[in-house]
């Protein structure tokens, strides 16, 4: 079995979110997405997502490409090999 791996923030969820999910589902068995932490993204982008982590996830979890859907770390830089 293949699990493909992808991940983003997802906020304003969209059509093209949903174009990506079912593109990437087409290359395994299984999809299993990351969405990033509201603290994440506002220290990589310099802004708060509009939505927050938990409407994210509950947004891409629903989608029926997902197999499996989590929050990622949340405070990447801690879990980073530098």
């Amino acid at each position: 079995m293949k699990t493909v791996l992808v991940f983003g923030t997802f906020d304003l969820f969209h059509k093209g979110h949903e174009y990506f999910l079912r593109a990437a589902k087409k290359h395994g068995d299984q999809l299993v997405v990351i969405v990033a932490r509201d603290c994440n993204v506002a220290h990589l982008k310099g802004v708060k997502p509009h939505n927050h982590e938990t409407l994210r996830l509950r947004n891409v979890q629903q989608h029926p490409a997902v197999n499996d859907a989590r929050l990622g770390y949340e405070n990447w830089a801690e879990h980073a090999r530098v």
